[in-house]
């Protein structure tokens, strides 16, 4: 595994910081602006600040990054330098992996030690990425973090004025047997989707489990997948 420094293809643009005598060339990227964001409240990325992470390629190859976070408002990753912005071609990275033991201050690892995005292939779902909570047998876990920007318009002494601000939101996915089922709504009509409704809510009640954290859903997966 190697530090990069990245060439953009829409130029021949090095971002600094990185090991001189390894150098690989990061493709398929695009650069942004820095200050897209200035005037928005709220943030579209899911990490407050950014993370040390790892960057796996179509080809297998893996990138050591200094500074990468997932944007949920555009849905992709992008790499920071200072400055300087890029944002990964979805279709040609596999995964993007973050260590608790690299990132020590961050409050994200507050109940896992590693977060994990991954693309999912299934129908609907190419080319999105997906946090990894949970892979068993025969189900896995999902979360997908998105982010909408919402607009308020009011009145300023007779002057229109527009303030916009980020809303960001989590949902779970369950892959149960080849099939993406969303979870949504009451917690008898998800159980009800994924069978054995009953067994499931008996265990749900028996070890307390909060459906709304990722806690009590990876409990809640393992469940079903040691059927």
């Amino acid at each position: 595994m190697k530090k990069i420094t990245f060439l953009f293809i829409i130029g021949a643009f090095a971002m600094s910081g990185y090991g001189q005598t390894d150098k690989i060339v990061l493709v398929n990227t695009q650069k942004v602006g820095a200050d897209r964001y200035r005037d928005i409240r709220g943030t579209p990325y899911f990490f407050e600040s950014w993370q040390k992470g790892k960057i796996l390629s179509g080809s297998g190859e893996v990138f050591e990054v200094e500074e990468v976070n997932y944007n949920g408002f555009t849905q992709n990753f992008e790499v920071r330098d200072g400055e300087e912005y890029i944002e990964l071609d979805a279709k040609w990275y596999l995964q993007v992996e973050f260590n608790q033991d690299e990132n020590p201050e961050s409050k994200e690892y507050q109940e896992v030690e590693k977060i994990v995005f991954q693309k999912r292939g299934q129908a609907n779902f190419t080319d999105r990425w997906m946090q990894v909570l949970y892979k068993g047998t025969e189900y896995s876990l999902w979360k997908e973090f998105l982010v909408a920007k919402e607009e308020k318009v009011f009145q300023n002494v007779g002057k229109e004025v527009i303030m916009e601000r980020f809303s960001g939101k989590t949902t779970y996915y369950i892959l149960a047997q080849g099939e993406m089922v969303r979870v949504k709504g009451k917690r008898k009509k998800t159980l009800a989707e994924l069978g054995k409704a009953s067994e499931a809510e008996k265990f749900v009640k028996k070890e307390g489990l909060n459906l709304k954290t990722d806690v009590g859903m990876i409990q809640l997966v393992r469940f079903y997948d040691a059927q």
